[in-house]
């Protein structure tokens, strides 16, 4: 048999035994599970309302300072103190050399920055030089206006109009119109305490008869106070 021959049974027996049906495609991958949908939307809710802002701290209930009734308590203490006298025949000025008085506040906040109270006041061992002691009833109405600096820390500015009794311990009592401002520091110790310290200015414009005749008194203190506030 000659090699021509040869060569031609061997491409005869390799086309007869090769496969003419065409090698299978690889099996593409399986589709996904479709996800549950309450956790698809829960995912598409935290992406919409995620923030890529830094978010604000939550406030300290101490810094809101809330609206409310409050009351407080005040102790002062007179540094200086004057009485001046007048009539038509006659003037003079008494110091006094130290007084003291206890104070009352009944009030409402009714912004952050800004209360009202009621403020009743009693200034005990007015006294100059050897004269027996007098005493001084004030009743105020008190506006404050509240600076806040930090989240424990006010600053407190008042002024506060009002109406005066000069006790005397001699004759009548003298009757007229007061006034006092002033300012101080305040720290809240809780969303409930505050502790203060106030300085204060105050004059009565007050008069009396005497023999028939009005003598005119003005009175004035620098006082400095310290005291608290209890709130709802």
């Amino acid at each position: 048999m000659t090699a021509r021959t040869l060569l031609f049974v061997a491409l005869s027996s390799a086309v007869a035994h090769a496969d003419p049906t065409p090698a299978p495609a690889p099996a593409a991958a399986p589709a996904p599970a479709p996800a549950d949908p309450d956790e698809q939307r829960r995912l598409n809710n935290q992406v919409e309302t995620f923030d890529w802002k830094t978010r604000p701290k939550p406030r300290d209930p101490t810094t809101e300072r809330p609206r409310g009734l409050f009351v407080g308590a005040n102790l002062a203490y007179a540094a200086r103190g004057k009485l001046e006298v007048g009539t038509d025949r006659m003037t003079g000025t008494a110091d006094f050399p130290a007084a003291y008085a206890a104070e009352l506040q009944v009030g409402y906040r009714f912004f952050r920055f800004l209360s009202v109270a009621l403020a009743p006041q009693m200034f005990f061992n007015l006294q100059p030089q050897d004269e027996p002691p007098a005493r001084e009833l004030d009743v105020f109405v008190q506006t404050t206006g509240h600076l806040l600096l930090s989240r424990r820390w006010d600053f407190d500015v008042f002024l506060a109009p009002g109406y005066s009794v000069l006790y005397a311990p001699e004759g009548a009592n003298a009757t007229g119109l007061a006034l006092r401002w002033g300012g101080g520091p305040m720290y809240h110790l809780s969303s409930h305490l505050s502790v203060a310290v106030e300085l204060s200015h105050q004059m009565g414009f007050q008069d009396t008869e005497r023999n028939s005749d009005t003598v005119d008194m003005s009175t004035s203190f620098v006082s400095l106070l310290a005291g608290i506030r209890l709130r709802q």
